[in-house]
């Protein structure tokens, strides 16, 4: 059996939805990185000023 997720005592629910979005918003950079398109402009420095 599993139990439900109940919040820890102490911890707002708030931080744990804004830790959820983060890690979406992680997942989606890396799996934009697959996109050729997309990851040359991080292989590039043309435009990248000293």
């Amino acid at each position: 059996m599993t139990r439900a997720a109940v919040p820890v005592r102490g911890r707002p629910g708030r931080l744990d939805t804004l830790r959820g979005v983060a890690a979406i918003i992680v997942l989606v950079h890396h799996v934009s990185m697959t996109v050729p398109q997309i990851a040359t402009a991080y292989e590039s420095s043309g435009g990248v000023r000293l």
